[in-house]
């Protein structure tokens, strides 16, 4: 695709005689037009925040904690599909992505939930839903 700019030089010669009569010349228009690509934008999509996998293993989480009800309210116990408690979805980088977990993607729900777990096992892998 190309974009189209344009230079328009307006020439007018206008003459005024002495006599009653005036004479007004004719107006040219020049107009120059020149091509130039369009920058191309990448249509490459940035990397995950979290792997494949460390979605699967904390959707497991998500599913104990709220049956997967990622945008869920609840600020007694927990926001979010995982659960996290407001102070924590602040003190761990939350803020980054929404000003709560519920307000935030799934994926940034994991990946504040990696960084309070400090790359310790996911929880409740064992199916029992402890506490966390």
């Amino acid at each position: 695709m190309k974009v189209l700019s344009g230079v328009v030089a307006l020439i007018a010669f206008i003459s005024l005689s002495a006599t009653p009569s005036h004479h007004i010349g004719i107006a040219h228009v020049v107009t120059t037009v020149t091509t130039e690509p369009v920058p191309t934008t990448s249509t490459t999509l940035p990397p995950p925040l979290v792997s494949k996998k460390d979605m699967e293993q904390w959707t497991l989480v998500a599913q104990c904690e709220t049956h997967q009800q990622w945008h869920r309210v609840n600020m007694a116990h927990g926001d979010g599909g995982l659960g996290i408690l407001p102070w924590n979805w602040v003190h761990y980088g939350g803020l980054r992505f929404a000003p709560t977990a519920h307000q935030a993607e799934p994926e940034e729900q994991v990946w504040v939930a990696k960084r309070i777990q400090h790359g310790l096992l996911v929880p409740d892998q064992d199916g029992t839903c402890k506490s966390w």
